[in-house]
Order: C-alpha cells, then sequence, then structure tokens
C-alpha cells in the first residue's frame, strides 16, 4: 500500500505500489477490523485489554474463563435483540454437550464426531462445509537426522513410496467411518485449496488416487521396500486426527509399513513440527480468507519452506512461478489458470495425501434462533442477513 485517501464518509482507496490480485479478499481478513486511531495511540497495549470496535457488541469484562460483552445500540447494520453474550471456556467437549441438552449453554463452539448424528437428531446441531485444511504431510528433506539414523535414508523422498502409502488409504471410507451420514461426500479434501472457493480444479475429484494394496506394494518393493520399514507418525491429539491417524496406521499395516503414532500435548507437537523433528505428520491450515493465496503460498512455495506453513519442505520453480503469477494478477481468469496448474502439478507429486476440508460444526439450542455459522468455523450474531434472538 503507497497511500491511504478518504473520499467521503463511506469511501476509501487504497493506492498499490503494484498489481496485487488477493487485495480484495485480504481486506476481509478479521485481523483487519476497524478499530479508533486515537484510542489505540493513546491506550498503547492496554488496547488489547479495553477493545473498542465497530461490532454489534461492546466489550464489559474478562474473567478467567469468560468474556462479557454488551449490546452496542449504535452498530452499522442495527442493534442486537440480545441485551449481551457471555463467552464461557469449557475445557472438556463432552461437558459442553451435556450443558447444550439441558439448556445451560445457548451454544457450543465443537462436538465430539462420535455425537454428530445424535445432536442433529435432536435438532441441536448447525454444520456446513468448511475451509480449514486437514492432511497428511511427508518430511521431503533428504537428510533429516532423525530419519536418517532410524532408516539410513529417507524414503519419503522417493515418489515411488509417497505414492504407494496414499493407495494403502481409502479416504472415502475412512472420512465415513469418522462422520456419519452424507457428510463424507461434501468435506473431502483434494489439495490445499478448499472444494468451496471457486478457484478449485473440480478435476481433482475424478482424479484423486483410490485405494490399490496390490499396487501400492509393487511400488514399494520398487522403491527397494519390499518389507516395509517402520515410522512415527506425529498427530494432534483431538479427536478426529487420531481417529484419521489410526485408520491410516492400519491401512499401513495392509502393505508392510509400521506407523508408530506419536500424540503429544499440542504444545510439544507444536515444538516437533517448527523443529522438523517428524517423520510424517497429521496436521491443518486453514488460511483465515478465502483467496488461494493463502493455502498454497504459505504451503506450497519454497520461500515458505519450514516452520508454520511449508513443513513438506516442497520446491517446484514451476509453481512457485505460477504463485508469484497468480498473486501478482489483477485478471481472475488468469488467476484461475494459474491455480488449476498449481492444483495439478502438487497432487501429482503425492507431496500430502489430503484428507478433509474439516466442517464447521456448532451446537445451537433450539430456543436460539437465526444463528449462522460459516465455512471458516465463526459464527455470526447480528449481520446484514442475521440478527440472533432467543426465546425461553
Amino acid at each position: 500500500v503507497s497511500s491511504v485517501a478518504q473520499n467521503g464518509p463511506n469511501d476509501i482507496r487504497f493506492n498499490l505500489n503494484e498489481s496485487y490480485g488477493a487485495f480484495p479478499s485480504l481486506m476481509t481478513n478479521r485481523g483487519l477490523s476497524i478499530v479508533p486511531a486515537a484510542v489505540v495511540q493513546s491506550e498503547g497495549t492496554g488496547f488489547a485489554t479495553q477493545p473498542v470496535g465497530t461490532g454489534p457488541f461492546k466489550f464489559v469484562s474478562e474473567q478467567p474463563n469468560t468474556v462479557t460483552l454488551a449490546r452496542n445500540p449504535y452498530y452499522f447494520f442495527g442493534a442486537p435483540h440480545l441485551d449481551g453474550v457471555v463467552f464461557t471456556s469449557i475445557a472438556e467437549t463432552t461437558v459442553a454437550e451435556q450443558q447444550l441438552q439441558t439448556s445451560d449453554q445457548d451454544v457450543i463452539s465443537a462436538v465430539v464426531p462420535d455425537d454428530i448424528s445424535s445432536l442433529q437428531s435432536q435438532g441441536l446441531l448447525q454444520l456446513v462445509p468448511g475451509d480449514n485444511y486437514y492432511y497428511f504431510v511427508f518430511d521431503l528433506q533428504p537428510s533429516t537426522p532423525e530419519i536418517v539414523a532410524k532408516l539410513g535414508k529417507n524414503p519419503f523422498t522417493d515418489i515411488r513410496v509417497r505414492q504407494a502409502m496414499t493407495l494403502s488409504l481409502d479416504v472415502p471410507g475412512m472420512i465415513k467411518g469418522v462422520f456419519p451420514g452424507n457428510l463424507a461426500n461434501t468435506i473431502r479434501a483434494y489439495g490445499p485449496i478448499p472444494a468451496t472457493s471457486p478457484f478449485f480444479d473440480a478435476k481433482l475429484r475424478s482424479e484423486a488416487p483410490k485405494q490399490d494394496v496390490s499396487k501400492a506394494k509393487s511400488l514399494l518393493a520398487a522403491a527397494g521396500y519390499p518389507n516395509g520399514f517402520t515410522f512415527s507418525l506425529l498427530c494432534e491429539n483431538d479427536a478426529i486426527r487420531m481417529a484419521f491417524c489410526q485408520i491410516f496406521q492400519n491401512s499401513l499395516a495392509s502393505i508392510g509399513i509400521t506407523a508408530t503414532i506419536d500424540a503429544p500435548e499440542f504444545g510439544v507437537l507444536l515444538k516437533a513440527a517448527n523443529a522438523q523433528t517428524f517423520d510424517v505428520g497429521a496436521f491443518g491450515w486453514g488460511g483465515e480468507t478465502p483467496d488461494p493465496t493463502f493455502y498454497v503460498y504459505p504451503l506450497l512455495d519454497t520461500a515458505s519452506r519450514g516452520p508454520g506453513g511449508n513443513n513438506a519442505y516442497y520446491s517446484n520453480p514451476t509453481v512457485d512461478g505460477l504463485i508469484q503469477g497468480a498473486l501478482t494478477s489483477g485478471d481472475q481468469s488468469k488467476r484461475a489458470s494459474d491455480y488449476n496448474q498449481i492444483q495439478e502439478i502438487f497432487a501429482a507429486s503425492y507431496a500430502h495425501i489430503p484428507l478433509i476440508d474439516a466442517p464447521s460444526v456448532l451446537g445451537v439450542n433450539t430456543t436460539v434462533h437465526d444463528m449462522k455459522v460459516s465455512a471458516d468455523g465463526f459464527f455470526h450474531i447480528d449481520t446484514q442477513s442475521a440478527n440472533v434472538w432467543k426465546t425461553s
């Protein structure tokens, strides 16, 4: 941004140094919420504990495990129907579900996958396809010390090994085993760009690898591992990813590969991921804005290799060039073509095993009306299209 000009009370012009195709999408990021400059400048770091914004509710107080908000009567979309909102942190998801069913909680932001069908039958669940990408990722570095010390060399640098491990897995069956009903047909991921995105390459659906144990064994033998090998699978210790890791472990056993699941508490897992001390990881990524740039650049670009993004250490100069081309173009049809090529090239690398675009799930009591959950997992209380209200 070279300069910003206010052309009127509701008109702001941003002048850019160069074309940036993702800029309109970037401006919808929740991190760019409008705040009063004078208050931020006067409060400094204290603004974080006494925030002022433009939303439908005003900050009242923060206590251990509780945040309280009150109605903002001056909200530009119209005052909320609710007098206020109280956010409470509940450590155990099952406890939160029980409190939803007894009406001690009006809304809960997470549910146990095994309870989805039950909550749906009670009319207590909202569920929509999401855009948080879950995937297995291989470490593609040839000389990762931990892998070389165990196996002599890194088998995951051989595309035949990655393809064999992918073909061992029945991804649709795995998803159906964790999520009930027809949800498996709508949340399967095919790569970093969510299937809900207008930039998603629909051809990936028909080209996605299908389970083929016989071919997987042949590929392993051709790569020099006829008897398989043993590796560590780093897995976040939540119900969904643990279920995926256990199913993957069983699938790999069918082709002679032994996976040992390592599921530490989140802080230890994050440290291992950032230090690149894992063989294969069960990770997730949310772009926070709908533009594909915020998925493909951090996960696939050579410049993003390392902690917090491209943990695979994937690198392809053609993909790098396409990412930069899509990023700097304002021509949306050209950007779509670039992103299609990126998706097809990356899918052929088998650097990830795409699993799901994690659904956004919200438990909502039947006394709460007009509550909406979006693909990014956030719920909306007062917008142009919804204003939540409650009956007794």
